[in-house]
């Protein structure tokens, strides 16, 4: 049995911190980080761990830990929406084990969560407990600063059982497929421009890009406005067809687009769903090519190699 977690953490600046999350992670045998994605802007960091279920597990409570020990919630700021040093943790069935059989995983981790670190957890996605705490948008509406208010009514009562924890905030955590994390960078800085692509873009009803999430922000690292998205149903939408979408409303406000940002990683059929889309070669040099019409180089080197999770695994 082998499973995927992909914890987001509220720290994305603090190399030390990032750093003692990961040691953390890596100190239980038998689990592979392979992956590590920080955004300073976003003030957050996306790690990828692979490994059996129960050991995956233990990874995650220890990271999670160090977290409760080192990031306070009532100092951090950043882009990208949040309520709580570890604000989500989904766990990911690769192999061998079904979403309904990882679901006892996570309920137990949420109640470990709560009685060894003090932690309120919101159960999400195949996870949720209650329809209203599917969708991962809803239990973070109004952020860290107005979660002590969103608890204190019965409707908003943590899953868990524990309160609000003032340092750390909340965890969202659930069972989930995979989905891509993936950005669209703007020749622009207008930021309204990208929230309004973002709301074209996202849960378009009947068509195309149904459970698409999308938000629009300014992204300062990389001087632009930048429009962010969650590409839930990996088997209808690929990060080709966002891309080119975007390019095709973006001409509508007379800016370009040329260039892009995977966040984390990607599975090979997901690549191959892409590069099928612009009806490139299955080879280095098809994948070369989907860099540069994706404009994934444009900061920094970008190797496949080192974003396709079944290459990282192998």
């Amino acid at each position: 049995m082998l499973i995927e977690s992909v914890p987001n953490f509220s720290e994305g600046r603090n190399e030390k911190i990032i750093g003692h999350i990961a040691d953390a992670m890596r100190s239980v045998s038998g689990v592979r980080l392979i992956h590590v994605d920080s955004g300073y802007d976003a003030n957050r960091t996306v790690y990828t761990l692979v490994g059996a279920p129960y050991e995956v597990v233990e990874a995650l409570f220890r990271g999670i830990k160090v977290a409760t020990e080192q990031i306070n919630m009532q100092t951090q700021s950043g882009t990208h929406p949040r309520i709580g040093a570890c604000d989500v943790c989904p766990l990911i069935p690769l192999s061998d084990l079904s979403i309904d059989e990882l679901k006892p995983y996570a309920l137990a981790l949420s109640y470990r969560l709560g009685m060894d670190l003090q932690i309120p957890v919101f159960l999400y996605e195949s996870s949720a407990l209650k329809p209203d705490r599917k969708n991962l948008a809803a239990i973070r509406k109004g952020e860290y600063e107005n979660l002590a208010t969103k608890m204190s009514s019965p409707d908003w009562y943590s899953d868990n059982g524990l309160p609000f924890n003032t340092k750390s905030g909340a965890t969202v955590l659930g069972v989930r497929p995979l989905l891509i994390a993936y950005n669209v960078n703007l020749e622009s800085k207008d930021v309204h421009i990208a929230k309004s692509i973002a709301s074209k873009m996202r849960f378009v009803s009947g068509g195309p890009y149904i459970g698409l999430k999308a938000i629009g922000w300014m992204m300062e690292k990389y001087d632009c406005a930048q429009v962010s998205f969650n590409i839930a149903d990996t088997s209808v939408v690929s990060i080709a067809q966002v891309f080119d979408r975007v390019k095709i409303l973006a001409k509508e406000y007379d800016i370009e687009v040329n260039s892009s940002e995977l966040i984390g990683l990607i599975s090979e059929k997901s690549l191959t769903f892409a590069m099928d889309y612009y009806k490139l070669s299955h080879d280095e040099n098809g994948e070369s090519q989907l860099i540069k019409k994706l404009g994934l180089d444009f900061k920094n080197t970008f190797e496949w190699s080192e974003r396709v999770i079944e290459r990282l695994i192998k």
